[in-house]
C-alpha cells in the first residue's frame, strides 16, 4: 500500500470513529431519564346558553369555551391539598404563602350572569356587573378516560329581571352565590355576544368541566 493510500485509509477510519461518537452523543442527549413521563395536565371548560321564550321555544343559543382564572387554579389546589383547612385562595386577598383565616373553598355549584363585556382575564375574581346567580340542579360525571363534570342551572322567568330586558354578556362559575367579597371564589369566566332576557324568558346554562 502506498503512502497516499495509507493516509486515505487513516482519514476514512478517523471519520468513521467521529461519526459513531457523534451518533452516540446525540443518542445520549435524546434519551429520557427513567421515571420521567411527558404528559400535560389541565382543566378545560365549555359552556352553552339557551334562552327559552314564554312559549318554551328556543330564542337564542350560545356556546363557547371558558377561561379558568388563576383564582380557580388556586382554589382547586387548596381544596385538593388543604381539604377543609384554610390556605392560599383568592388572589385579591392572599398572595404567596399567606393564609386567609376562615376563607375555605366550597364546591363550585353556583353560576352567575351579568352584563359586563370586558375580558375575560386570568386575574378576574368577580363578574363585571352581576345580574343574578343560581345554584346547580344536577351534576353528572362523564365516563371517558379523563375526569369530567356537567353543571347545569336554569334561571326561571323573573329570576334575572322583573321589568325590562336584561342583556346578559358574561357568565362565571363560583363556589358561593355572592359576586366577589371574601366568601366567593371564581373558578372560570367568559363573555359572549349579548342575550336579551325578558321578564318571562328562561335561561339555561350548562357548564362542562373536563380534566385532561
Amino acid at each position: 500500500m502506498t503512502s497516499l493510500n495509507k493516509n486515505v485509509a487513516l482519514l476514512m477510519g478517523l471519520a468513521a470513529i467521529a461519526s459513531v461518537s457523534t451518533a452516540y452523543a446525540l443518542m445520549q442527549d435524546v434519551q429520557s431519564p427513567k421515571g420521567v413521563q411527558v404528559e400535560h395536565s389541565g382543566i378545560l371548560g365549555h359552556l352553552s346558553l339557551v334562552l327559552y321564550g314564554p312559549d318554551g321555544q328556543i330564542q337564542t343559543y350560545r356556546q363557547t369555551d371558558n377561561l379558568v382564572v388563576l383564582n380557580g387554579d388556586n382554589a382547586t389546589s387548596n381544596k385538593l391539598f388543604y381539604g377543609s383547612q384554610t390556605g392560599a385562595r383568592k388572589l385579591s386577598v392572599c398572595t404567596g404563602g399567606s393564609t386567609c383565616s376562615g376563607n375555605s373553598v366550597n364546591a363550585f355549584q353556583w353560576i352567575g350572569v351579568g352584563h359586563g363585556n370586558v375580558g375575560p382575564f386570568v386575574t378576574d375574581t368577580t363578574l363585571a356587573n352581576q345580574d343574578g346567580t343560581d345554584k346547580l340542579g344536577t351534576v353528572s360525571n362523564g365516563t371517558g378516560s379523563h375526569g369530567s363534570a356537567q353543571i347545569q342551572v336554569t334561571f326561571q322567568a323573573g329570576k334575572i329581571t322583573n321589568g325590562s330586558n336584561a342583556n346578559i354578556q358574561e357568565a362565571a362559575l363560583f363556589d358561593f352565590s355572592a359576586n366577589g367579597g371574601a366568601a366567593a371564589n371564581m373558578f372560570a369566566r367568559q363573555v359572549f355576544s349579548a342575550i336579551s332576557v325578558g321578564p318571562a324568558d328562561t335561561l339555561q346554562i350548562t357548564w362542562n368541566i373536563t380534566i385532561t
